[in-house]
């Protein structure tokens, strides 16, 4: 869909209860008025112009403010926008959304996935220190996703979302300190992105367990950061062993960790890992197999760009196909080092054990 903008007698249609703008990138702003519709139930998305506020054509957060029947997703867009934080956040009044799902605020609009532009409109760049205090959500909320928001100060209300299931901090690069999750007991999705000012994570070494995360993702960030984040453990006592609080971690996906040059051991504890994602860290060396032989409940090993993979016998002996009976699939995406062609035709039969390896442990 191709629309620009939202009509502005948009306002005069107070019975509407779903304003049918998904998908509509184009949009560049929400006009005066739309904060009247207080009938309506789904509103994906709310852009805020760069006059927001002042222009007598488009809308400010405040049109927010009596939409207390918005239900399921809401992204809001172009926070950089915003003249006045304090007070146009608490005009947004977020906090008597009971029915919000999912909450996404963006700073920045353009390609999210194309780390070396700068995004958004006249290339805005924020980097002051930005308080998302007043910008408080309903209790109910169970998804949550900053986006490019510079120098992101974690709210005091972030522990108290113990219904949150789904936690996003994606491209906020200045942002230095991660908040304690030991509040979040229904946590099963975190993503850490491009935070790249985030050397480590010391609130995640402490704390407690968190039985229910099934999906880790980390990309962009430091081998600090990982180490510390698979270290979440608790100690029983001086003479037991720790715990692992990421015991049903079944999704970890690793993306250009620059400084990682062998898997930490931190994953050899991951009882219940079965899907391994690793993508463009250029200096990890796989070769070992001492890396290999406690994934034993690894079901889908997916490697991309992986620049220390060599197209030899030995690499792909390296994985665990026929002695781990779970693993299935075995995914090798963009080498382009020569010799992976013939290699490949070569070990194609090693490759089919992958997904055979079930059926052949089950007849010996």
């Amino acid at each position: 869909m191709g629309f620009e903008r939202v009509p502005p007698s948009i306002g005069k249609l107070k019975l509407i209860r779903d304003l049918g703008i998904s998908g509509c990138v184009s949009l560049t702003h929400m006009p005066r008025g739309i904060g009247q519709l207080t009938s309506l139930e789904y509103l994906t998305t709310f852009v805020l112009a760069k006059d927001n506020g002042v222009s007598k054509h488009s809308g400010g957060l405040g049109e927010l403010r009596y939409l207390n029947n918005l239900r399921e997703d809401l992204e809001i867009l172009n926070l950089q926008y915003v003249k006045n934080p304090a007070s146009e956040f608490e005009a947004a009044n977020l906090k008597e959304k009971q029915h919000l799902q999912s909450l996404s605020l963006a700073w920045q609009l353009g390609d999210r996935y194309d780390n070396d532009s700068n995004r958004g409109p006249d290339n805005v760049e924020n980097d002051e220190e930005m308080s998302l205090e007043e910008f408080r959500p309903h209790l109910n909320l169970k998804e949550l996703i900053v986006y490019g928001c510079g120098r992101l100060m974690f709210p005091s209300w972030i522990s108290s979302l113990t219904n949150l299931v789904t936690l996003q901090i994606d491209d906020c690069k200045k942002c230095q300190y991660f908040p304690p999750l030991e509040q979040f007991p229904s946590l099963k999705r975190l993503m850490i992105v491009n935070l790249t000012d985030l050397e480590s994570c010391p609130n995640l070494t402490s704390m407690p367990l968190i039985p229910s995360i099934r999906k880790l993702v980390l990309k962009n960030a430091s081998k600090k950061s990982l180490e510390d984040i698979l270290k979440v453990k608790i100690s029983v006592s001086q003479s037991t062993s720790s715990s692992i609080s990421l015991s049903k971690l079944q999704i970890l996906t690793i993306e250009n960790i620059e400084d990682l040059e062998f898997l930490p051991e931190e994953l050899w504890h991951l009882p219940s890992l079965e899907l391994l994602a690793i993508e463009a860290c250029e200096k990890l060396d796989l070769s070992d197999d001492m890396q290999w032989q406690y994934l034993r409940s690894l079901r889908e090993l997916q490697l991309v760009n992986m620049n220390k993979l060599h197209p030899s016998r030995r690499d792909f002996n390296m994985f665990p196909l026929c002695t781990n009976s779970q693993l299935k699939v075995v995914i090798i995406w963009n080498l382009y080092r020569s010799g992976w062609k013939a290699s490949l035709h070569y070990n194609l039969s090693v490759l089919k054990n992958a997904l055979n390896c079930q059926k052949d442990a089950k007849t010996t």
